[in-house]
């Protein structure tokens, strides 16, 4: 039997549309955008024209850098007793009884991953105070050492080496508070200083070697700046 196609045009129309509805099935279904449906022309006849193949869809993985846990209660729990048998937070806030407010990792060198941990201390009635402190800087390459005078003082940080049990860092700190206008009662203001709290002492974090000793303005040129790609905003 001889099949005789009357309308070649029509057929043709018809396997380009059945073509173009398939292959926009198949990029819907892998996350395409919806396709155009085609509509019929005057005469019947489906305009070809009018098949739009939707370009596929192809999603950017997102690499969002992973939030570090906290440290847990048990790193807590030694840090916060090295602290304590220091005494160091009772000599600021007196007889008052002081809290953890926050935790978090701290970075000094000779301390492993995971071994210096960071306190937040708060208190409630406001102190004055000249330390000594005891500073960071260099993301932890040195430590200094002063007696810079603050008052309306309510919050320390303090940052334990858990490795040598020392405490690294103990610094006044602004409290964590989500409330601008309690934050702004609560924040600790510098007094003015005197010459003798213009003295102070920089040692080396990972060996406790003194580096320098006596007044700010006499420091070697080479303490005033971190060490290449130890800068504290790098």
């Amino acid at each position: 039997m001889n099949l005789q196609i009357h309308h070649p045009r029509l057929l043709m129309l018809l396997l380009l549309l059945i073509g173009g509805l398939t292959a926009a099935g198949v990029l819907l279904a892998e996350g395409g955008e919806e396709a155009v449906t085609p509509t019929p022309t005057g005469d019947g006849e489906f305009d070809a024209s009018r098949i739009v193949i939707p370009q596929r869809l192809i999603p950017i993985p997102s690499s969002p850098l992973p939030t570090p846990a906290p440290p847990d209660d048990e790193k807590v729990k030694q840090a916060k007793k090295i602290l304590d048998d220091s005494g160091m937070v009772d000599a600021i806030a007196g007889d008052q009884e002081w809290s953890i407010a926050w935790t978090w990792w701290g970075k000094v060198d000779g301390a492993d991953e995971g071994q210096a941990i960071s306190l937040g201390v708060e208190w409630k009635k406001p102190v004055k105070s000249s330390g000594p402190w005891i500073s960071l800087y260099c993301q932890g390459t040195w430590i200094g050492k002063g007696t810079d005078p603050w008052g309306n003082i309510h919050v320390l940080k303090a940052t334990i080496n858990l490795k040598t049990r020392e405490v690294v860092q103990f610094v006044v700190s602004s409290p964590r508070t989500l409330d601008s206008e309690e934050s702004k009662s609560l924040e600790p203001v510098p007094l003015e200083r005197k010459e003798e709290h213009e003295k102070t002492e920089l040692y080396e974090a990972a060996t406790g070697t003194l580096l320098f000793s006596g007044w700010d303005r006499d420091a070697p040129a080479k303490y005033r700046q971190c060490p290449p790609g130890k800068g504290d905003d790098s």
